[in-house]
């Protein structure tokens, strides 16, 4: 074969991989591909994007790996968790594990290993091929392109759903051939399986890149929609998709996050005023004084929040039917936490929740093993439970086992302490990394340091009402961090192309 030939052959390869990239990112809103849902046997779990990333493992990753054989340094505590998640499933069938269903706990295993398999293979690819600034910069184009139609769409939904009161058939048609799901009456879900999965994928890919681009006034285009950047644009119409979604666990984990950059304000406004103090009148101030003088911005910033909370708490009884118990604390004194929570449509979350951390008091070291908490459900579950059609519903005919819906309740039932207390290093690892980056960073680098830091905080909230490990939600932000830092450790230049000053 000769050189030319060698040449166009790996000139092809090359166009293959890169449109392998474009379409994982751009095909990220597709949460719930119906071919890949019925392929995997009607799972939810699904989406588009895993088509894309087995053609970059496969051309791509697989022979890089096998010549480097080097993974992201980042990468090594995830790798330890699955080491570790390994051991716990294998440990956890010398216990005595209830049956449910007659459901094979190897199925289910299989099942959780396959999902973690696909996240870790997320995190790896978006971290090893993000190796300049240019890719950078053309993953943050692609991603608020996709945003964009993802926008459009959910929008589109909205609109239509509030002017006819229905969907017209050809539009639930394409839905059909988008999700393995439906649409929802008077929630949007853009492309996504649910309105809770679409509030997710906002708030922990889109709208933290969305409000940190924004924030640091820097944009990954030159164009300009009137006097604003693309990324202002996708924030306004992000945060009205969010809202129209009506998913409460999205609203409060975009109000934290809102809040973690009101602290950061007053954080920053406390330090101005204690330097100014001290320039005005020439002297150090003593430690307990700056002390009192941060704590007064930070008793501010609590108020401020509180507001926002409870004014968020009187809207959601207004428009939101789930809601209009949410101030009636009587309940709570007459008849208990749980019963006012049956009110709200959030009992059942508890009842995971609270089965999930049982089954961890039962066996805190290394938990019960991958997808296996499930099986000790009905064991578990407080009577509550039995006032739940939800509840009765899983008890009597599903065919599939019950999970914690608590990324953290259930990484501390099947993987146990040890297992949380890796993996939870592993986020704080890449939280550390993004300070770092805000700090050192330049250009569109400086920004991602910021929207990595309002990802992590997202996930703190969102960790409460997804647990599975199968979507790119989780992953694609953290490895747009560990790739972002050692591009910064390799180039110390790290100006990335891009437009500062978009406003």
């Amino acid at each position: 074969m000769g050189t030319a030939e060698k040449g166009e052959r790996l000139k092809v390869r090359q166009w293959l991989v890169r449109g392998g990239w474009w379409l994982m990112l751009v095909s990220l809103p597709v949460t719930s591909f119906p071919l890949l849902s019925r392929l995997f046997g009607g799972t939810s779990v699904a989406p588009l994007s895993l088509i894309f990333l087995v053609f970059l493992l496969l051309a791509w990753y697989a022979p890089l790996l096998f010549k480097t054989r080097a993974i992201p340094r980042h990468a090594l505590p995830l790798m330890l968790f699955v080491i570790l998640a390994l051991i716990s499933s294998l440990a956890g069938y010398f216990l005595l594990t209830p049956t449910f269903r007659e459901i094979s706990p190897w199925r289910n295993l299989l099942e959780s290993l396959v999902t973690l398999g696909i996240g870790v293979c997320f995190y790896l690819v978006v971290s090893t091929y993000l190796d300049s600034s240019k890719k950078v910069g053309q993953l943050l184009r692609l991603i608020n392109y996709s945003g964009l139609v993802m926008l459009l769409y959910a929008l589109l939904q909205a609109a239509i759903f509030y002017i006819l009161w229905n969907y017209p058939p050809v539009m639930r048609t394409f839905h059909a051939y988008i999700s393995s799901s439906f649409l929802f009456q008077r929630r949007t879900t853009g492309l996504a399986y649910e309105p809770s999965w679409f509030a997710h994928l906002l708030n922990l890919v889109y709208l933290p890149i969305w409000l940190g681009m924004s924030i640091k006034k820097v944009s990954a285009h030159k164009f300009r929609v009137w006097k604003f950047s693309l990324e202002n644009v996708l924030l306004v119409l992000g945060v009205a998709a969010l809202f129209l979604s009506f998913s409460r666990i999205g609203w409060l984990a975009f109000i934290v996050t809102v809040g973690f950059l009101v602290f950061r304000l007053m954080h920053n406004l406390s330090l101005r005023l204690v330097s100014k103090i001290q320039e005005r009148y020439e002297s150090e101030l003593r430690s307990s004084i700056k002390m009192l003088i941060r704590s007064g911005f930070w008793f501010i910033t609590l108020v401020v929040m509180v507001g926002i909370l409870i004014g968020a708490g009187v809207i959601m009884t207004k428009i939101d039917p789930r809601m209009t118990e949410l101030f009636n604390l009587a309940v709570i004194r007459e008849k208990g936490f749980l019963e006012w929570a049956g009110k709200l449509i959030f009992a059942e979350r508890i009842i995971y929740w609270d089965a999930g951390l049982k089954v961890f008091l039962t066996y805190p070291i290394l938990g019960v093993g991958l997808g296996r908490s499930g099986y000790f459900f009905q064991e578990t579950f407080a009577s509550f439970g039995y006032k739940l059609p939800e509840i009765v519903h899983i008890l009597n005919r599903n065919d599939f086992i019950p999970n914690a819906k608590n990324l953290w309740v259930r990484l501390l039932a099947e993987s146990g302490l040890i297992g949380f207390s890796v993996f939870t290093s592993y986020l704080y690892i890449h939280w550390k990394s993004a300070r770092m980056i805000e700090k050192t960073g330049k250009g569109l680098l400086n920004s991602v340091g910021l929207f990595g830091q309002l990802f992590m905080v997202a996930l703190l909230v969102e960790g409460f009402s997804v647990d599975t490990f199968g979507l790119p939600f989780l992953w694609v932000l953290l490895g747009v961090i560990a790739a972002v830092q050692h591009i910064i450790y390799v180039d110390k230049s790290n100006e990335i192309p891009g437009v500062v000053g978009a406003g």
